[in-house]
Parts: C-alpha cells; structure tokens; sequence
C-alpha cells in the first residue's frame, strides 16, 4: 500500500540588532558595506508539506514563507524523490 502524510507550521519571530547599522564584507579582492536595515523588526512565518511514499519510493515537497514588518519576503521550498532497493 501507500501512504501520504500533511505537515503545516507557523509562528512568530522577532530580532534586534546592537551596534553599528553596517557590515563589513569581504569579497575577493574588494570590500562592501552591506546595510542591516532596521534595527527591531518582527514577522510571521508559516510553511507545511506533504510526502507519499509507496514500498520503494517516497515523493515530497515543502515550502515556507516568512513576511517581516520591513516589508522582506522570503519564500523557501524543497522537494525531492527518495528510491529505496
């Protein structure tokens, strides 16, 4: 037989920094100051999946999306084939 299973996640988040607003990057052969952006920022973050596995073979795919109240979206996936002989 097979079987086929639901995930699903959420939360909150937060995060502060402290200090300088920049950081120092180093690429090959250069430098870069990137921007942290605000210093207190705040999001939710939900996500879920599936997987449908058989006797030899397994099916699955997740994806997540966080929104921060610095309007950044991140969206994040993955998916795959397992074969087991």
């Amino acid at each position: 037989g097979s079987r086929i299973t639901f995930r699903a996640h959420g939360g909150l988040l937060a995060r502060q920094y402290a200090g300088d607003e920049t950081v120092n990057v180093a690429f090959i052969g250069s430098n870069v100051l990137a921007a942290i952006g605000e210093r207190d920022a705040y999001g939710l973050y939900a996500g879920g999946g599936f997987a449908w596995q058989t006797r030899n073979v397994a099916l699955f795919a997740s994806a997540e999306v966080t929104g921060m109240n610095d309007n950044s979206t991140i969206i994040a996936g993955k998916g795959g084939v397992r074969v087991v002989w």
